[in-house]
């Protein structure tokens, strides 16, 4: 292994995970931690925190051009970090099918396991479902900005071409999900999904480490929303808190629960509207004196995080990652995650 130098002492160099958005990077992120392993989140490999196994990188390739993401992708594989796995969208979004031709066109080997059973994703005869429907037939098809027009993964690896060692593995079960990983890591593959095949990958890398009971979230609570998604509205709404809308809400001092959100657009959104209110609910959010943020969407956690590395500490639920961003608790959750009443099961753990 790659050793680093920290204090004039030679120390191996952590662990590297990929990931093509912040919210993603986070939510492998609270995994690893979760399982004992010491991880940080950040967008660049400098001047990473000391006396970390694990950086999880955010490439930040969500929605850059194909060739620009390929391009990120050859850079990290041919680092002095080894790759050990890469987050994609749990609904095939993104430019996931160039990462892996780019991995298979420098030699990698890689294995595909799109399935998360605990947050109702699943892959059964190579067909990706989302809560029973397969994901080209449920609303991640109809996604205004990048509608899923395939459920399956080898459609999208067969249409840019990839011709690489790579496979697709099925699971439906937890069992079989560990199955699926097991094989990967048998066969010496490089491990793509979404957040569920990388708690097998944290339980491996773990081994004798203690895993952490949920953390606790210091407050005042603020939840900042910049994502669009009718779940993630219906989450802020079934709190019953009030729910203000960011160039309505004064900076300072908020309530022991305070919930702002970007305003819907007039018509069909557009990505400028999600980056620009992205920037506003991240200026307000540390304007206040909050405890702990919880931020929605990964436009927004993109804009409140920039080039912080947070220090994870583990989950507060499934997929709801918590670390240290400088003395702030944050916790980020995906646009499509969760059910209704995912924010009010999170703001049981107010300290």
């Amino acid at each position: 292994m790659a050793r680093r130098r920290v204090a004039g002492l030679a120390m191996p160099r952590p662990d590297l995970i990929t990931a093509d958005d912040r919210t993603g990077a986070l939510e492998v992120g609270g995994v690893l931690a979760q399982a004992g392993i010491p991880t940080a989140v950040g967008s660049r490999l400098e001047g990473l925190p000391a006396d970390i196994s694990c950086i999880v990188l955010d490439l930040k390739t969500r929605h850059l051009s194909p060739s620009e993401a390929a391009a990120k992708m050859v850079d990290v594989a041919g680092s002095a970090y080894r790759l050990v796995g890469h987050k994609m969208d749990s609904v095939l979004r993104g430019n996931w099918p160039h990462e892996v031709k780019a991995l298979a066109g420098v030699g990698v080997k890689a294995a595909i396991v799109p399935s998360f059973p605990d947050a109702g994703r699943v892959c059964r005869d190579g067909v990706v479902y989302v809560h029973d429907l397969a994901v080209a037939d449920s609303p991640f098809g109809h996604d205004p900005f990048a509608p899923v027009r395939s459920s399956r993964p080898a459609d999208f690896l067969f249409q840019v071409g990839c011709t690489g060692d790579v496979v697709v593995l099925d699971a439906t079960t937890n069992a079989e999900l560990a199955a699926a990983v097991e094989q990967s890591l048998d066969e010496d593959r490089v491990l793509l999904g979404p957040a569920g095949p990388f708690g097998v990958l944290a339980a491996r890398l773990a081994g004798d480490s203690v895993q952490r009971p949920p953390p606790r979230l210091p407050g005042p609570v603020l939840v900042v929303c910049g994502s669009l998604t009718a779940l993630s509205r219906a989450q802020i709404s079934a709190t019953g808190y009030p729910v203000r809308y960011v160039h309505e809400a004064t900076a300072g001092t908020i309530a022991a629960v305070d919930i702002v959100a970007s305003p819907l657009p007039h018509g069909p959104p557009d990505p400028d509207h999600a980056e620009r209110w992205a920037e506003r609910l991240a200026e307000f959010a540390w304007s206040t004196n909050a405890g702990t943020i919880v931020v929605i969407g990964g436009d927004t956690a993109d804009a409140l995080l920039q080039d912080q590395f947070v220090r994870m500490m583990g989950l507060a639920g499934t997929a709801l990652p918590v670390g240290l961003a400088g003395e702030r608790t944050v916790v980020s959750k995906g646009g499509g995650i969760g059910t209704t009443d995912t924010i009010n099961e999170l703001l049981a753990l107010i300290d």
